[in-house]
């Protein structure tokens, strides 16, 4: 069964919250972080999340939706940078998987979540494997 216009769009509200978040995330840990490194990971993620965010907006508009205002999540100092961004984009890719395993979803909003699951996705398994063969913790 196919999820009602509005579930869809109560869906890619909670989403677009968690790729905005995500992004936000990702500038913070740019910007505060000390390692030229770790910033040329940062920056495209940040970059890809604003991109990925844009899409969901203009999603739910299609569908007639408003889309949530972007809220901000606080970002720790500069300890351990790559645990905290490999911990929150565990929570991203979580959210993706639980909303796509449910199904459900109209061809056009399912299209648009697969699409941006594997981008968070390829964030975080990259993010993981840096922070796991990192002899230093940021």
């Amino acid at each position: 069964m196919i999820l009602s216009a509005t579930r869809e769009i109560a869906v890619l509200n909670e989403l677009l919250e968690a790729v905005v978040t995500s992004g936000q995330g990702y500038r913070q840990a740019a910007e505060a972080g000390t390692d030229a490194v770790l910033r040329s990971l940062f920056e495209p993620r940040a970059t890809e999340r604003r991109s990925l965010a844009a899409d969901i907006r203009a999603e739910l508009r299609r569908l007639g939706g408003t889309p949530v205002g972007d809220q901000t999540g606080a970002v720790p100092g500069p300890r351990r940078w790559l645990d905290h961004v490999e911990s929150m984009k565990a929570r991203l890719r979580r959210k993706f998987e639980r909303v796509l395993a449910a199904g459900g979803l109209s061809v056009p909003v399912l299209v648009l979540l697969a699409r941006a699951y594997v981008a968070i996705k390829a964030g975080h398994d990259q993010i993981r494997n840096l922070k796991f063969a990192s002899p230093v913790r940021h």
